[in-house]
């Protein structure tokens, strides 16, 4: 089932299939898929069951006729999207890894009050 809308995914064995799916504008290549192909081309990096990928055009005419040049006049150079995208990892990255301090952060309190009280009770034991 494929979730995209300028992208048909499929995933059959350890084979990939990525159709460009634009056919009513031989599949001209727009920022819109050019987000999804990176989504999809992500997830098929970090799936140790993917071996190959066969990548498509939808419909009779054409594989992909190239820029789809109406909507990349307009849109921000490719130095700024690669930045927004940037950011957006490191935001993710960031977050994960303050997730993950807290949480050692916390062990690490928890630990050292169970160790307190180890402590205290050696003490408590040894003046009686």
């Amino acid at each position: 089932m494929s979730y995209f809308d300028t992208l048909i995914f499929e995933k059959k064995d350890s084979i990939a299939y990525i159709t460009l799916n634009r056919p009513n504008v031989l599949n001209t290549y727009n920022t819109r898929m050019r987000d999804e192909l990176y989504q999809v081309l992500s997830a098929i990096k970090y799936d140790n069951e993917i071996r190959s990928v066969v990548l498509k055009g939808a419909g009779e005419r054409a594989f992909c006729a190239g820029a789809d040049l109406s909507e990349f006049l307009t849109a921000p150079s490719p130095t700024i999207a690669r930045q927004v995208r940037w950011d957006g990892i490191r935001r993710d990255t960031v977050s994960h890894r303050n997730d993950h301090q807290d949480r050692r952060s916390n062990r690490r309190s928890s630990s050292a009050t169970h160790q307190r009280s180890r402590i205290e009770d050696h003490f408590k034991t040894s003046n009686e």
